[in-house]
């Protein structure tokens, strides 16, 4: 009778802590921190070097800073790239080595009239600063390249917040238990880059070791693009109950100083990364 009657004051109790356990998760507002490593590949060919495709395999690692507010987003990211292109042909293997680092700087507004019941989709502008430097020994002297591209861009963002309900559920058909609830994140973005200005060598001349090359950067010029390319952004965040979250993305972008430049480029990246955001404030 006792233990009934514990049982039946203990109700009450069980009932806020539930409704506690269910109202922990936090909106996703504030201040984050995010850290993410994952694996770069894609192709580049820089006619300055070689005509050749060359393959990127690269580790990728990735900070970025957010600031969610009601009606906006500020976003400051940097990400770096370091590893091997390669290519394959009839005869030899060619490689060479390759390090990148990107640096943005975004803002969205909220799209009122577009967004509810979770969804929020934004209109957003950035300016990003992306530099890169390989060299390849089987071009002598014009196998060092240094590049440098700033692009000022139009950003399409949506988020999507998705709540998966507690559920009752049972293992092999026998053992019942309950699956928690659990809040996601599913963020996209579309970037797309209005103006490039584009710092690079204006001669093609590879395997010419007789030129003078005491100046680093000498033959450089400043050129400018519209519309050099193209960015995606996807990710999945698993929200955790302190305000935190695992992260799942996947970035892709193209970058092309255009068919009628004499030493013109053309580089993809596909960049699979895992991490943590880490909530502020």
């Amino acid at each position: 009778m006792r233990k009934l009657l514990l049982v039946f004051l203990l109700i009450p109790y069980f009932s806020v802590f539930s409704q506690t356990q269910e109202n922990q998760f936090q909106n996703v507002q504030g201040n984050y921190l995010g850290i993410s490593a994952g694996l770069a590949t894609g192709v580049m060919r820089d006619i300055v070097t070689s005509p050749l495709f060359y393959t990127a395999f690269m580790p990728a690692v990735n900070i970025d800073y957010k600031l969610y507010c009601p009606k906006s987003i500020f976003s400051v990211n940097f990400a770096t790239l370091n590893g091997l292109y390669m290519t394959l042909t009839h005869d030899d293997v060619y490689s060479a080595t390759g390090n990148k680092f990107d640096f943005d700087i975004s803002y969205y507004r909220l799209l009122e009239t577009n967004s509810g019941n979770g969804l929020n989709n934004y209109l957003g502008v950035s300016t990003g600063n992306f530099s890169e430097l390989y060299m390849n020994s089987s071009f002598m002297n014009a196998g060092f390249t240094f590049n440098n591209f700033t692009d000022f861009s139009l950003n399409l963002k949506t988020d999507w917040r998705i709540t998966k309900p507690e559920k009752q559920k049972k293992f092999l058909w026998l053992i019942k238990y309950t699956s928690k609830e659990k809040q996601y994140l599913l963020s996209g973005k579309l970037g797309i880059p209005v103006i490039s200005l584009m710092y690079r060598p204006s001669y093609t001349n590879p395997g010419n070791s007789t030129l003078n090359n005491d100046v680093l950067f000498q033959g450089y010029s400043m050129n400018t693009k519209v519309f050099s390319g193209l960015s995606t952004d996807i990710s999945i965040s698993r929200i955790l109950q302190n305000g935190n979250m695992v992260r799942f993305g996947y970035y892709w972008d193209f970058i092309t100083s255009g068919k009628n430049a004499i030493n013109r480029i053309d580089m993809s990246h596909h960049i699979f990364t895992i991490g943590l955001i880490f909530k502020i404030n």
